[in-house]
């Protein structure tokens, strides 16, 4: 009992101390008694937050940011994020001024779903028309979709390139489509000012108790992801000729 009030006691006499003192020196350093941090740190405010690459360009286009902005670089990180960064200072610390990144999915319809994860048909339908740039290939997979329905019969004629769906009505009518697969589409999957990059798509379609489900399986080994850095560089660069640009 007489060590747990001496422990009371010596952290109550640390409070007062550490009221009475709220820093404390280190190798004639001024550090923050209760974060440990350094008084003189100069933190660096939070960066600003766009979401398009225009607004980076604009900022740093800005006479008012020149100053700042002298040494800066812009760093290519994703093809959804960009960074303004400036020079390290004596701590080796790097100053973020500006940061761009893409809209998360269902603001700005950027194709984030896991591709290899079966979808309805109407579901399938809409994404490829919201979250996918106008293609003749792009074209052709709506059409042969919109002929499948609820009843359709998943055909086991797969010969690796196209798979056969036959699609009846409430009638008699048949119709045979061909799958074309491997497929190349344009998702949007970076920023809007540039160019889509081209993914290589194999289309699945597959039928449980629910009905029939699409899915799309990448083949590309992540190619997509590169080209979509390179456009974004490209864009920047020709934007901000003068501005050294990392991807």
């Amino acid at each position: 009992m007489e060590g747990k009030k001496m422990t009371w006691l010596s952290d109550g006499i640390e409070k007062i101390v550490g009221l009475a003192h709220p820093t404390i020196e280190y190798e004639d350093k001024l550090y923050w008694r209760d974060t440990k941090k350094r008084v003189d740190a100069g933190d660096y405010p939070q960066p600003l937050a766009v979401h398009t690459l225009q607004a980076l360009v604009d900022f740093c286009q800005d006479a008012q940011n020149k100053t700042m902005l002298d040494d800066a670089i812009i760093h290519v990180s994703s093809p959804i994020e960009v960074k303004v960064l400036g020079q390290c200072d004596d701590r080796q610390r790097r100053p973020e001024h500006v940061i761009a990144s893409c809209p998360r999915e269902g603001t700005a319809g950027i194709y984030r779903g896991d591709p290899g994860i079966g979808t309805s048909v109407e579901q399938m339908i809409v994404a490829l028309m919201t979250a996918f740039v106008a293609t003749e290939e792009q074209q052709q997979l709506i059409h042969a979709l919109s002929a499948v329905s609820q009843k359709s019969q998943i055909v086991n004629e797969d010969d690796g390139m196209t798979q056969s769906v036959e699609s009846r009505d409430g009638i008699s009518l048949l119709r045979q489509e061909k799958m074309v697969s491997p497929i190349h589409l344009r998702p949007y999957t970076t920023f809007i000012e540039v160019e889509q990059p081209e993914i290589l798509f194999r289309v699945r379609l597959t039928k449980n108790s629910t009905g029939v489900l699409v899915s799309l399986h990448r083949c590309d080994g992540g190619a997509w992801e590169l080209e979509a850095i390179k456009n974004v560089a490209e864009w920047l660069a020709d934007k901000l000729p003068a501005m050294t640009i990392y991807a």
